[in-house]
């Protein structure tokens, strides 16, 4: 949309002064919304560069808190920094409800984020809720069949359940 404005704002500068009076478009008629849109931009990229800054600041250790971590990562939607963080978060398992959270706005952001799913899963299987922790793997599996770490990772969470035969199911595909 701004390259037509400019170009047709272009176009009619271009033009003699008769020529322009001939023409049925005004210039203040591009002027107007050549700088709706460029207002537009100016808040679009304040706002993303603003959230990517304090993203590097957090992931570098200089912002630290879990209060600042949800603003952060509510302020504007990155996929790769709510994955980063929410894995990062994981090192402690006290920080499951939090690393849950993250999870679930990781999916709300792209609901194909085999990660996303996998996080659920890990905080699943550290509550020893192993059938939950299954279903989530096996929804990570779905975006993400082959992927040699889930499939073990579902194995295991069988094995931790009881449930053998499906265990050496899912290790077969992984020989596959």
């Amino acid at each position: 949309s701004g390259g037509i404005l400019v170009g047709l704002y272009n176009k009619n500068r271009s033009l003699s002064m008769p020529e322009q009076k001939s023409k049925l478009i005004n210039k203040d008629l591009i002027r107007f919304p050549l700088v709706i849109i460029m207002i537009f931009l100016s808040i679009f990229y304040v706002k993303t560069l603003s959230a990517n800054y304090k993203a590097e600041e957090i992931l570098n250790g200089k912002l630290v808190g879990s209060d600042i971590y949800s603003q952060v990562v509510n302020s504007w939607p990155n996929a790769k920094f709510t994955e980063e963080l929410a894995i990062d978060s994981l090192r402690d398992p006290k920080n499951c409800d939090f690393s849950e959270e993250l999870a679930n706005r990781l999916i709300a952001i792209d609901d194909r984020s085999a990660q996303g799913w996998f996080i659920k899963s890990f905080c699943a299987n550290s509550r020893k809720d192993f059938n939950s922790a299954i279903e989530f793997v096996d929804k990570s599996l779905e975006f993400d069949p082959s992927n040699p770490y889930y499939l073990l990772s579902k194995a295991k969470l069988h094995i931790a359940a009881n449930q053998i035969e499906k265990a050496e199911e899912t290790l077969k595909r992984v020989k596959l």
